[in-house]
């Protein structure tokens, strides 16, 4: 089992708030998403979804009203290799809540990890 290293920093002040996790490349984006939520104390009250440039990974509901400009896909049916190497992350859509994310490869030592584990982090709650 192979785990990616993603970072990820809180737009406006990624130097205060930002979480470094290690997940398991075979979760798709729904999945992806919970852990991302769960990092940053997400109260699971609004959506979120994923966005390379105008690319949007969004839940199934977004696509019956997608009114946005670019392209949409329902994010269940993809991985994080389909992110790439840098993409953006948006916890309640709209209300600026936004993180840059860049993902590597952790190495076959952290194959031992069974989902997540977090290596660092930065904000008043930590």
């Amino acid at each position: 089992m192979r785990y990616k290293k993603i970072k990820m920093s809180f737009e406006y002040e990624p130097k205060r708030f930002y979480r470094t996790l290690l997940i398991r490349e075979d979760l798709n984006l729904v999945q992806l998403g919970c852990i991302m939520c769960t990092a940053v104390h997400a109260e699971f009250e609004h959506l979120f979804l994923f966005r390379k440039k105008r690319i949007y990974y969004v839940p199934d509901a977004f696509l019956e009203d997608s009114y946005f400009e670019g392209l949409w896909f329902a994010m269940k049916e993809y991985r994080l290799a389909d992110l790439g190497d840098t993409f953006t992350f948006e916890y309640d859509t709209g209300d600026g809540w936004t993180f840059d994310c860049r993902n590597n490869f952790a190495g076959a030592f952290w194959a031992l990890l069974r989902l997540l584990r977090f290596q660092a982090g930065s904000s008043q709650y930590t």
